[in-house]
């Protein structure tokens, strides 16, 4: 924990922040604390200490408990940019209770800076004191967690405005500290903007704007709220609120003038720069989950497959997992875990928790059913539920998720179920139940013994999920079979796989886990013999061929059932709007999104009428970006950089018959084709989309290949198109993965 959890009101020389009764709220109770502590007969030890001594140093692991008789100490806190002090302390301060009560390091170095006098304290001496004194170990807890917020602050601003130690210790010492519980409103639309806000621990919500426009976001730790209006000097623009108790830091506005007034240049392009960096995003950043709960209805072994989503997990994120058992083991206590009427050990697991959160990524905790007042604070302190169950519950594990669900309190986290199939199951099955639920996210599915499986759930519900969007382009789009196949070969795992027109055709491959042997023999038996042309009424193909095909794969597969979560895009010609199909017949989703107006015929959607996504949207990377799962984008663009050209100038007006004589001479045809011109008119509205959304920086790796060479139409082309495809992508990917070595897992 901690090791600077004193009070800092006694020496604030050097722009040190100070901590007095107004900046902490709960000081006063905290030094009646630590009066009746030295008053006490608590054994201790004392020492005298010159200049430069350290009592304790960052990272060790210490239970010691020293309180400043007389003189003065530096909490330096070291990082990759540096050491910054982030306080000074004075007589009555107290240092390194938490740390004592834990058992954990220290996260911060303390430094005398005069001769200095202390009393040291063993750490199971100051336990059995506090034991007795359980409103003693309250109020030291809550002080010491402003004590090491104060040192989390200073990697916070360093992110946000770079590292300049001059101006982040100006602003740490103008901080206040406001506690705010889940529910609570921090300020509403119109407000005055007295103040900005740095998030330090737990999670708020912001409803900006009004009516049609409005959207919600969240903001975690480390993250930066209300600074516009601060700024700007008008009304709040959004009503931010707590989904989750948390600690803020504030900068009043008057706080903010007079650091500007003392150095206006620094201070100016600081803000500036937040202002920019706001104004071009658009909106606030959505921050994943800090804290997850993971629990386990399925007969499986719980130890080990929660292990392994952790062991996933942390490959990405500084990650730790806490079940009640090692809670009670790290405290030193016996089913403290568990304890309801037990004020020191509530105190005490909160305050735990507490400095888990603020020193890692994510935690997450293991929820255990036969511990249920462990289980309801998991479930309460988390930004989302994990529950890994079996397929067709009986009704007593109905109960248990159930109970599960409404341990989360008021709270809304996200709850994502993991539906646990036997090992070798052809297809998902069984997941009706969840599926219905009103409280579920999402469904998952894994088999038993697949380990990826289970990795995939793990990235998605932390936020590293890798997403891939595959594009429309005709026959173009073959060239996709090539490029799952050299992901497949470097173990890049894809999580949740989109698609357009074509592209919704070989996202099936990867929903269905087609294996990769598999998957041009497949193809190829789709695409064969596929255009049945017919009178050019309704369409210039009938698409009896194609749906049978389609069918016939895809049978009555459910888009929420397919192994790998999956959606395709139509556009609905009827509302002149893009559908996107994330649940319901995969069949009818995929011929909806391959529907070429004018050369297949529409599909009927309830009163509706659905044709090629690629009208609207021919590469549905956003429907990825949006996505909370999705840390990694890569998008597959196979559609031709150019359309059809005139070859020669045949005037405004086209006679069939001459056209026909031409396509009949020796030689190539003078005049466009009237499939090609369908074709690419249905890509030209979704290309002014698309450039915005590959201009905009959020896809992390898009492979636009050149297949010089291949009709839209060149159906029969399977197996070359692929190679190409493959030859294509792979230098490109290589260089990619040269960078990101954390998703490649060769095999």
């Amino acid at each position: 924990m901690t090791d600077h959890e004193g009070d800092m009101a006694t020496v604030t020389d050097d722009g040190a922040p100070p901590l007095t009764d107004e900046t902490v709220p709960d000081l006063r109770a905290r030094r009646e604390a630590i009066a009746r502590l030295v008053a006490s007969d608590v054994p201790r030890i004392r020492r005298h200490l010159e200049p430069g001594e350290s009592f304790c140093r960052q990272d060790e692991r210490s239970t010691e408990v020293a309180y400043v008789v007389d003189g003065a100490v530096d909490v330096l806190r070291s990082s990759s940019t540096g050491t910054l002090r982030v306080g000074r302390l004075g007589a009555g301060a107290l240092v390194g209770e938490l740390s004592a009560l834990l058992g954990s390091a220290r996260v911060s170095t303390v430094v005398t800076v005069q001769p200095t006098v202390i009393d040291v304290f063993s750490g199971d001496d100051f336990t059995t004191w506090l034991e007795q004194s359980p409103e003693a170990a309250e109020a030291m807890t809550i002080g010491g967690r402003h004590r090491m917020h104060l040192a989390q602050l200073s990697g916070y601003l360093t992110s946000l405005i770079g590292d300049t130690s001059e101006i982040i210790q100006a602003l740490a010492s103008v901080v206040t500290w406001t506690d705010i519980v889940a529910g609570e409103t921090l300020f509403h639309v119109g407000d005055d903007a007295d103040a900005a806000y740095v998030v330090v621990s737990g999670r708020l919500e912001a409803e900006i704007g009004t009516g049609d426009d409005a959207f919600s976001v969240e903001i975690g730790r480390g993250q930066l709220v209300g600074e516009i209006g601060v700024i700007g000097q008008v009304p709040r623009t959004g009503t931010v609120r707590a989904v989750r108790d948390a600690t803020l830091a504030r900068l009043a506005a008057s706080d903010i003038e007079t650091l500007a007034a003392v150095n206006p240049a620094v201070l100016t392009a600081l803000f500036r720069t937040i202002l920019h960096r706001s104004a071009s995003q658009g909106r606030l950043v959505t921050d994943r989950a800090h804290v997850m709960s993971v629990a386990v209805t399925a007969p499986v072994d719980r130890r080990s497959t929660v292990s392994r989503v952790v062991t996933e997990i942390e490959r990405h994120l500084r990650t730790t997992l806490v079940s009640a058992a090692k809670a009670d083991q790290q405290l030193g206590r016996r089913g403290l875990a568990d304890a309801e009427d037990d004020p020191l050990g509530n105190t005490l697991v909160s305050a735990y928790l507490h400095e888990l959160e603020v020193l890692n990524d994510l935690v997450v905790l293991e929820a255990d059913l036969e511990r249920p007042h462990w289980t309801g604070r998991s479930c309460r302190q988390s930004d989302a539920l994990l529950v890994i169950a079996s397929t067709d519950p009986d009704e007593s594990e109905r109960r248990a998720v159930q109970r599960l669900i409404d341990a989360r309190g008021e709270r809304d986290a996200p709850v994502t179920i993991a539906v646990v199939h036997p090992k070798g199951a052809d297809r998902p099955v069984g997941a009706g139940w969840y599926h219905a639920h009103p409280d579920v996210a999402e469904v998952l599915h894994v088999r038993q013994g697949r380990a990826a499986d289970l990795e995939r759930v793990a990235r998605l519900v932390s936020g590293q999920g890798v997403g891939l969007a595959l594009g429309g382009g005709g026959a173009r789009g073959f060239a996709h079979i090539g490029l799952l196949d050299a992901l497949d070969e470097r173990g890049v795992p894809i999580d949740r796989v989109v698609g357009s027109s074509i592209g919704s055709v070989m996202a099936v491959l990867v929903a269905l886990d087609i294996e990769p042997a598999r998957r041009i023999a497949l193809v190829t038996e789709q695409f064969d013999g596929l255009l049945d042309y017919t009178v050019p009424v309704v369409s210039v193909v009938k698409g009896e061929r194609i749906t049978a095909n389609i069918v016939g794969q895809m049978g009555d597969w459910q888009i929420e059932d397919t192994w790998i979560p999956y959606a395709c895009v139509s556009t609905n010609l009827t509302r002149s709007e893009l559908h996107v199909h994330d649940e319901g017949n995969l069949a009818i989703a995929v011929r909806a999104s391959v529907a070429i107006p004018g050369v297949l015929p529409p599909v009927p959607f309830e009163d509706d009428l659905l044709v090629d996504g690629g009208v609207l949207n021919n590469l549905p990377a956003e429907l990825l970006i949006d996505d909370p799962g999705i840390g990694t984008i890569i998008a597959s663009d196979v559609a031709p950089p150019r359309g059809p050209r005139a070859k020669h100038d045949f005037g405004l007006s086209v006679s069939g018959w001459s056209a026909l004589r031409s396509m009949v001479r020796p030689g190539k045809t003078s005049y466009p084709g009237i499939t090609a011109v369908l074709l690419r008119s249905l890509l030209v509205g979704a290309v002014r989309a698309q450039a915005d959304v590959l201009e905009s920086g959020q896809i992390d790796l898009l492979l636009q290949l050149p297949l010089s060479g291949v009709s839209l139409l060149d159906f029969e082309k399977v197996e070359p198109v692929a190679t190409a495809g493959r030859e294509l992508a792979e230098p490109l990917l290589d260089a990619w993965l040269a960078e990101r070595p954390d998703l490649a897992r060769r095999r």
